[in-house]
């Protein structure tokens, strides 16, 4: 009992030791926190949990800064091993020929473009994306309007889905339907 409350006594010195020679944090970062439409719960609606954060002061920098395609397929096993897996703009995965799908719902008018846009930030000298995209219902026109709250995570979605799978072809299946079922029209 009694070496039970030693141990304890010390665990406690160590902890409090440690709390009162803790570095101070520094403040955080100021600005904007965006929520896409996307992640506003409606009824009878799936949603994502998506926030972006655009700071109000950025450092220049040449290259996009966070996780990419290469620091993601390192965290995956998709490309050599590094240690913590640091962001790279060199180590990208480079298989993937085969066919990926990626079911939204409504449609992105700019889902082509933003997919061109990150090649070309993240592959300048590498494969073009092989996008095809498919409308349903039968009958619905794609891009028959000027966008909605899903744009920002459909775009999300086929830009990671070329970003490890660089030579695959990205199939993006639109759902424009009015109905609750349009995510399971999409996949079916």
């Amino acid at each position: 009992m009694k070496r039970s409350i030693g141990l304890l006594a010390i665990a406690l010195a160590v902890l409090l030791f440690g709390l009162t020679t803790a570095p101070a944090q520094s403040s955080p970062a100021k600005g904007t926190v965006i929520v896409p439409e996307s992640s506003m719960p409606h009824p009878g609606s799936v949603s994502t949990n998506l926030l972006l954060f655009v700071p109000d002061e950025v450092a220049p920098s040449t290259y996009p800064q966070g996780e990419n395609p290469g620091s993601l397929a390192c965290v995956y096993k998709l490309v050599s091993q590094t240690k913590g897996c640091k962001q790279s703009n060199s180590n990208f995965p480079t298989g993937g020929a085969h066919a990926v799908a990626v079911t939204e719902i409504d449609a992105n008018p700019s889902a082509a473009s933003d997919l061109t846009a990150f090649a070309n930030t993240f592959f300048p000298n590498g494969p073009t994306p092989n996008i095809q995209i498919v409308c349903v219902p039968s009958g619905y026109t794609c891009h028959n309007n000027t966008g909605s709250g899903w744009d920002v995570e459909t775009s999300l979605d086929i830009e990671y889905s070329f970003g490890m799978a660089p030579h695959a072809t990205i199939y993006l299946v639109e759902d424009s339907s009015d109905d609750d079922n349009a995510p399971f029209t999409a996949v079916s």
